[in-house]
This record gives C-alpha cells, structure tokens and sequence, in this order.
C-alpha cells in the first residue's frame, strides 16, 4: 500500500482490493500458534482485535461488508474466497495506514510539513482474497473456512485432534509427558 501511495504521489486511496495466493499447505507452526491464541486469548479480545481500525491509532473507513466470493475489481476474471490471512493482514494495513495518518496530523499541529501527504486518505480500505479461478470454488472455500475458524474456536475437543497433529514435537512430548506420569517409563530416559 505504501509503494502504491508514495507512486501515486501520495493522493488519498479509496478501497483496496488485493488477490493473496497461497502455494503448499499450512505449516504446523502456524496452526499451533492459531489454537494457541483461541486457548490463552479470552474471547472478548478476540472480538475486539478482529474489528476495523482496532491496531490503529487513529480510525479510518469501515471495511466493506464481508461477502464469500470476491472479484479484483468490476469485471475482471480474477475471482476468490475468503483469504486464511486476510483479518490478520487488513489490521496490519490498518494499522500502517492509522499511524501515517497519525504522523500527518502530528506534522499539521506541529507546524511542520514532514510526512503530511504520507496518509492513505479517510476513504481507504483494504480487503484481501485468495483466488480460486471461479465463484464455487470461492464459496466453498470461504464456507469451509468459516466451518473450521468457528469449530476450532468453540468445539475444544476438536482443538486436540488439531493441536496432536500441528507440531509433531509437541504431540510426542505430551504422550511421554503422560507416561512419565502414569510410571509407565524408565528412569534411564
């Protein structure tokens, strides 16, 4: 977004939309550290970190309305679902784009003219999709994810089978955690 403003010569952008592809599969780090967060997070947080503008100093336009299928822009061939790191992403953004603007009116209350056309504008968005090359597959994609987020968020059981197979170091060192304890192994070890 910064690269597009500064070529732009720094004029207010309105809605960004950005197709993010994901190539292989998700890595068990990344999943460990997803369950992590929906166990040790209390949910009240987890709602508030998901809002518009909740990393940004200063807030800015609210986003469009969710939808599960996306196009890069009217008319384009370029269709997708809802992006695995699209919430995470857009409060990034937001947050670059909250303190840029932050930095402009500092600079205007100053006095100063440093950073005052570096703001991306009231009217700034950011959404992000993953492509999918047609309507179905995006719906479907953005309906499994949604599927899984709220399953692994509220059906805990499932969150184990998830978490034993996430970080294969972890799973074994609480299977030999649980023998210790049960005396079910040596000393030697």
């Amino acid at each position: 977004m910064h690269l597009a403003s500064k070529t732009l010569g720094y004029v207010p952008l309105g809605t960004s939309m950005t197709s993010a592809g994901l190539s292989g599969g998700f890595p068990g780090g990344t999943i460990a550290s997803f369950i992590a967060t929906l166990e040790d997070v209390p949910f009240n947080h987890l709602l508030l970190s998901s809002c518009d503008w909740s990393l940004s100093p200063v807030p800015g336009a609210p986003s469009p309305t969710p939808s599960l299928v996306h196009r890069l822009g009217p008319g384009s061939r370029i269709v997708g679902g809802v992006a695995f790191f699209g919430r995470i992403n857009r409060a990034l953004v937001q947050r670059t784009a909250g303190l840029l603007e932050f930095a402009r009116r500092e600079a205007r209350l100053g006095g100063r003219d440093g950073g005052v056309g570096a703001s991306y504008g009231p009217a700034f968005t950011y959404t992000e999709f993953m492509p999918t090359g047609n309507t179905l597959v995006a719906s479907i994609l953005s309906l499994a994810l949604w599927f899984v987020f709220t399953t692994l968020a509220f059906a805990a059981p499932v969150r184990i089978v998830f978490r034993s197979n996430s970080h294969p170091r972890r799973a074994n060192l609480h299977v030999l955690m649980l023998l210790h304890r049960s005396g079910g192994w040596s000393s030697v070890w």
